[in-house]
């Protein structure tokens, strides 16, 4: 079976991991589907359980903190420029992911881990500020 066939559920799915990135239906978005990438650490990613996602947008805002941006890779499998929309994670049901389109480098999750830091207010805790 193909890479995507053998990852189409996630009770089924080997190796589905933190930063892979997925066709994506949220409520909200009218179904519309759109990539998301899989925030959630991945040792603690289990079969049944909600998986916390980020989803991706092409419309670009001047918001480099709460959306990083993302360019297209062979590795990641985005067709165009994308934002992260931190500022919109969620948790996602295994039924909401899609097909598998890629994995987001170690430095697009290092822009996604500051814009979370920063988003949740966890910033302040690692410079020693309270």
């Amino acid at each position: 079976m193909g890479r995507s066939g053998s990852r189409r559920c996630l009770g089924r799915r080997r190796g589905v991991k933190r930063g892979d990135v997925f066709s994506l239906s949220l409520r909200g978005n009218a179904g519309k589907p759109r990539p998301g990438v899989i925030v959630h650490a991945s040792e603690l990613l289990r079969p049944g359980q909600p998986i916390l996602v980020c989803p991706l947008t092409s419309v670009l805002l001047d918001d480099a903190v709460t959306r990083p941006t993302i360019e297209p890779t062979q590795t990641n499998g985005l067709r165009m420029v994308s934002q992260v929309m931190v500022n919109r994670m969620t948790s996602a049901e295994a039924g909401q992911l899609g097909t598998i389109v890629g994995t987001l480098s170690d430095e697009d999750m290092t822009k996604i881990d500051l814009a979370m830091m920063i988003l949740l207010g966890l910033a302040h805790r690692l410079a020693g500020q309270t």
